[in-house]
């Protein structure tokens, strides 16, 4: 049986609905540039939140599809910037703000410029790990605190030893 998707006492599109919101917000942003339209189908995922698990992963991947198939860097948002990216969802969603949103979405990108995806997997984790992005928020932010993660990591279900 098919049941509208709730987290907590959140309730999302009703469920009859989520294929044909979805469709729209893909018609909606056709034509818009590139790093509009990633957001803003990732937003969009976000809040039909047609799946009860991996929205959150699912939506991120869709983002990094649009914009790599149009030639951008891949987006990624490090660990220290969690609480800021799902109360910039919260405060867009309930209060229809988006302004901490695109300042986040701004400081991200910049972030991700600075990242060399083709130096090798050590020296990615090894500049990750200096610049906190695996710190919680609460315990760091990027680029001022330097944290240590473990020797062993799961780096997208793959084992390294650094």
């Amino acid at each position: 049986m098919r049941k509208n998707n709730q987290a907590g006492d959140r309730g999302f599109v009703l469920v009859d609905l989520v294929e044909g919101t979805l469709r729209y917000a893909y018609r909606l942003t056709q034509g818009m540039p590139t790093i509009q339209r990633a957001i803003l189908l990732t937003i969009a995922f976000l809040e039909v939140h047609p799946f009860e698990d991996g929205n959150g992963r699912l939506g991120r991947l869709l983002m990094n599809f649009i914009l790599q198939s149009d030639g951008y860097k891949r987006l990624i948002i490090p660990t220290v910037f969690r609480e800021d990216y799902i109360m910039g969802l919260k405060s867009f969603t309930l209060n229809s703000d988006y302004k901490a949103l695109l300042r986040l979405f701004e400081r991200l990108f910049d972030i991700n410029a600075s990242i060399d995806y083709n130096d090798s997997i050590e020296n990615l984790i090894s500049f990750l790990d200096k610049e906190n992005a695996f710190s919680d928020s609460a315990n760091g932010l990027w680029g001022v605190k330097e944290n240590k993660i473990s020797d062993d990591i799961d780096f997208l279900g793959f084992d390294f030893d650094i």
